[in-house]
């Protein structure tokens, strides 16, 4: 999972926290780990489960020639790191080792990723671009990106030459000035600064914590709203004594009675009716005029000359007491 992080305002000594909180409120999983490129002031984050990179332990470690050899996972880095170069602007499709990568270049910035098994439809490659807030033209074709030795966020060789001018001319100097600072430096002061630096982190991790909690009861609540709403639809816009006193009131007025009854569904009647002369137009206008009915259907029942079968959908505006439809 790829997100961008603005971190413009937030000072530099505490960014790593508040990092740490933005990619725990984002992720789906309860046990991220991510690893954090910098453009500016603005991170960009890949994360992904710990759960996924837990190995079993089999197999003989002292036996190499064992095809069952302990795994030990020691630095997860991300593939697309290591895969084509940065861009200033634009869009890219590129092939991965396994499967495809989308990628969404703003002003030097990786905006957005998305990963695919497959080279995605149309309809899938408007949808990443619309999300990372670019033109959506026609999906291109994968290209490949040979696999680099270093990743294409860091600086560039003439950046390397240039700083390393930089050290050859200034690097001694003041190399020798921040010792001799270093040297003078008062015990007291450095003890008094650690110390410092160690109520603030324990008064990150205190928040750290704290807010996880939140984060977490936020997500049961919001799980326990959907449950409910789920729920709620499953009721029915009416109870049946309801829809059928609402029936009857409009029968009557057409000097109609019920023969049968029946609701295949909650939202649903069909109703065979007896009616000296049947009007079937003027059922169907009776009842849609009424709020309580809609997709109204009104057939004379085949072998019959004065029944009729009308079929409508239930929505239950019980806002309206029942006798007072137009």
């Amino acid at each position: 999972m790829f997100l961008t992080v603005a971190c413009g305002s937030v000072p530099v000594k505490r960014r790593d926290a508040y990092l740490a909180l933005a990619v725990r409120k984002a992720v789906p999983f309860a046990d991220p780990q991510w690893y954090v490129a910098w453009h500016g002031s603005t991170a960009m984050v890949w994360t992904w489960s710990r759960q996924n990179l837990d190995f079993e332990e089999v197999g003989d470690t002292d036996d190499l020639r064992s095809d069952t050899i302990e795994i030990r996972v020691r630095r997860c880095l991300p593939e697309s790191l290591y895969r084509g170069e940065a861009r200033e602007q634009g869009v890219e499709l590129i092939h991965c080792a396994q499967g495809v990568e989308g990628r969404a270049w703003k002003a030097g910035l990786l905006a957005a990723s998305a990963w695919w098994p497959q080279t995605p439809s149309q309809s899938q490659w408007q949808e990443f671009c619309r999300g990372a807030g670019v033109q959506a033209g026609p999906c291109p074709e994968a290209a490949q990106a040979d696999w680099r030795e270093q990743p294409w966020h860091t600086a560039t060789d003439r950046g390397l030459r240039e700083g390393a001018a930089f050290a050859g001319r200034y690097g001694i100097p003041a190399a020798l000035l921040l010792v001799v600072l270093a040297a003078t430096y008062q015990l007291g002061a450095l003890a008094h600064a650690m110390y410092k630096r160690h109520h603030v982190e324990s008064q990150i991790r205190q928040v750290s914590a704290q807010a996880s909690d939140v984060i977490s009861l936020r997500n049961r609540a919001e799980t326990a709203r959907a449950k409910i709403d789920r729920l709620l639809s499953m009721r029915p816009p009416a109870t049946q004594l309801q829809i059928m006193s609402r029936a009857l009131a409009l029968l009557e007025k057409q000097h109609a009675s019920i023969i049968e009854w029946a609701m295949p569904d909650p939202k649903s009647i069909n109703v065979v009716v007896s009616m000296r002369s049947p009007d079937p137009r003027a059922l169907v206008l009776a009842f849609q005029k009424s709020p309580f009915f809609r997709d109204v259907s009104a057939n004379i029942v085949q072998g019959s000359q004065d029944r009729l079968l009308i079929q409508a959908r239930v929505i239950g505006k019980q806002s309206h007491p029942a006798g007072k439809d137009t």
